[in-house]
């Protein structure tokens, strides 16, 4: 895989960084023609697999967390259009996590 150039983007650039510690996704970007992984439309669907399933593993924790706690705020960007930040806080055998959702 050829080194990103600075208009790459985020999703390029960690998945460079990726296959730097990955010999088999190296070896799959550097010889695979077919199929990189960096068109808009796969990089789009890739993201929205992965927040499916980071959605359900939070949805599944916190079923079974005895406390929950939801903090929510509003403000407006420079255009004047809402922008709503969710967080929740939950508490597991291992401590309390918190989780940035919107």
């Amino acid at each position: 895989m050829k080194a990103p150039s600075p208009e790459t983007g985020n999703y390029v650039e960690l998945l460079s960084f990726l296959a730097e510690n990955n010999t088999d996704l190296h070896y799959h970007l550097s010889t695979n023609n077919m199929f990189t992984g960096t068109s808009g439309k796969i990089q789009n669907d890739l993201i929205y697999a992965i927040a499916e399933v980071m959605g359900e593993e939070i949805k599944m924790k916190i079923k079974k967390a005895p406390f929950v706690a939801v903090m929510v705020d509003e403000t407006s960007d420079v255009g004047n259009v809402a922008q709503l930040a969710l967080v929740l806080r939950y508490v597991t055998d291992t401590g309390v996590k918190e989780r940035f959702v919107r």
